[in-house]
């Protein structure tokens, strides 16, 4: 990076590039060397992927299947020495222990709550704050991270609406076990038990199966921690079962915060991502993902063998002649298709997603009815480098989970809702993929100069659109500002949000701020 690092001693650009992935955003997860990995929507995460498209990075993961494994980035020499040098127990390579960095994150919301990709923290007005920090080890194979979260939110009242929002229940306080993970490593693959956030596919600001939306839930999983090589290409999955759970004391995403009737229960979600980096193809990476969700009680009184009732996503491929069966049972899934074409020649990437949240009964209903229960969500990015060593990042992404015109005659409904499972698909109460099923327009523009990152966004979310004949639309500025002080990573931010026709009534226009700001402390 050394185009974007101009004034720093020769000799120390690579060490203050990758303590700048190490104190980002978000704070890093340390088992291993080879296993440790990027926090999903981490700074160091963004910078990496800067990084690719403008072609001053070799780093060979395609950035689809997160968090990113160290052992993917070609800086990752110099990453382990300087994580994995934090408290050593031993000058052997294979035994270690360190503290991983402090993180602390504030905001402030004025009218309403805002939805966002912010993890365990909730969507409330007033203030919030999550702390984090915790330790990590690696004994041989055997690598573990403790990384809880704590949250805190005032939770206060605020307007609620006809069909938005509900009464609160005061003070909102819980520990998560966070971006916590603990397994065996050989080679490029690993098979662990986590409660890490997962991003699956190729969008930055949003996708349409799993983001960090919501916390992240417990699930063992058997993936690869770097790209997997062959003679035609490089490979990355990851492959998981987990549990996801609901809280009673709080409304949830997909009912418009408002909260549900029955009583929750706890579901079985197995799901899968796949992708492909053809060798034919430079900067092309295309895969799949997929997830079915049960309810537990189902999953143990239904019969047949392991992979049927634990690993069902490996072979229901489609819905079977006795199609009721598959509803009868409250089995629910979504799947999507997508590709990442980066140019690093041209410093851009262009990116798509397209997914169903429903079988296709057959070839015919596939045929003849392609939009119904589908989702899609496309974008690009371009970098150029500016005279005084500023790098200038412009993004356009647009999300659309509507229903389609087939709605009249067959309608799909919330695309994270479908079929029996009444809680839908999230985790403690909020949507695992892109919030509040929304129709958005993004840009974004960045200034990059060193390890100093300057961002303004620009957004238009139509809040379930077809929901009411009154359209709800929300428009969003924010700006934001990060910088590294030797150890220590501050960023700020602020967001502008106008509500027109807020909670879908007509005339109710309101403006609101979102103030943020973080600290994160590195001990290296």
């Amino acid at each position: 990076m050394n185009s974007l690092i101009k004034g720093l001693k020769p000799k120390s650009i690579k060490q203050h590039f990758v303590k700048g992935l190490l104190l980002g955003f978000s704070f890093l997860i340390c088992g291993t060397a080879w296993g440790q990995t990027l926090p999903v929507g981490s700074w160091g995460e963004q910078l990496l992927r800067t990084a690719q498209i403008t072609n001053q990075s070799k780093d060979s993961s395609n950035m689809v299947s997160r968090p990113l494994g160290l052992a993917s980035l070609d800086s990752s020499e110099t990453l382990r020495s300087l994580v994995l040098g934090n408290f050593r127990l031993s000058r052997s390579r294979n035994i270690y222990f360190g503290l991983l960095p402090i993180a602390w994150k504030q905001q402030e919301v004025t009218h309403h709550p805002i939805f966002a990709n912010d993890g365990a923290m909730i969507p409330a007005k007033g203030y919030q704050t999550m702390l984090s920090a915790g330790l990590y080890g690696r004994l041989g194979p055997l690598q573990v991270q403790l990384n809880p979260e704590f949250v805190y939110a005032g939770n206060p009242p605020y307007k609620n609406a006809p069909f938005f929002g509900g009464a609160t229940k005061g003070n909102y306080r819980k520990i998560f076990a966070g971006q916590s993970d603990a397994g065996l490593h050989a080679g490029p693959f690993a098979v662990s038990v986590s409660t890490e956030n997962l991003w699956w596919g190729p969008g930055v600001h949003g996708s349409l199966l799993m983001t960090n939306q919501a916390p992240g839930f417990l699930h063992a999983k058997l993936h690869t921690t770097r790209p997997f090589k062959t003679p035609i290409g490089s490979f990355e999955f990851s492959l998981i079962g987990g549990i996801l759970s609901s809280d009673s004391t709080r409304p949830f995403d997909n009912e418009w915060l408002q909260y549900q009737t029955h009583m929750p229960a706890d579901r079985y979600l197995n799901g899968y991502v796949f992708s492909y980096q053809p060798k034919f193809i430079k900067g092309l990476s295309v895969g799949v993902t997929r997830a079915i969700q049960q309810y537990k009680k189902d999953v143990s009184a239904s019969s047949g063998n392991f992979l049927n009732k634990y690993l069902p996503i490996l072979l229901k491929a489609a819905k079977k002649n006795n199609a009721s069966d598959d509803d009868l049972m409250n089995t629910d899934q979504l799947a999507s298709i997508f590709f990442r074409w980066q140019f690093r020649k041209a410093k851009a990437e262009v990116y798509s997603e397209f997914g169903y949240n429903d079988y296709k009964a057959n070839t015919r209903d596939f045929v003849l009815n392609l939009p119904h229960a589908a989702a899609y969500l496309v974008g690009f990015r371009k970098g150029f480098v500016l005279s005084d060593s500023t790098l200038l990042e412009i993004g356009f992404e647009v999300a659309q989970l509507s229903e389609s015109p087939d709605r009249l005659v067959r309608g799909a409904g919330n695309w994270y809702e479908h079929g029996g499972i009444f809680e839908g698909y999230t985790h403690q109460n909020q949507v695992m993929g892109s919030a509040f099923a929304s129709n958005t327009q993004t840009l974004q523009v960045a200034f990059q100069k060193g390890l100093q990152r300057t961002s303004f966004l620009f957004q238009q979310a139509q809040r379930y659109p077809l929901f009411q004949n009154i359209y709800w639309n929300d428009y969003q500025l924010t700006a934001r500002h990060g910088r590294l002080f030797r150890q220590l990573y501050l960023f700020g931010q602020v967001q502008i949000v106008r509500s027109m026709n807020y909670g879908w009534e007509h005339g109710q226009n309101v403006t609101q701020l979102l103030l943020a700001t973080g600290i994160h402390y590195n001990f290296n």
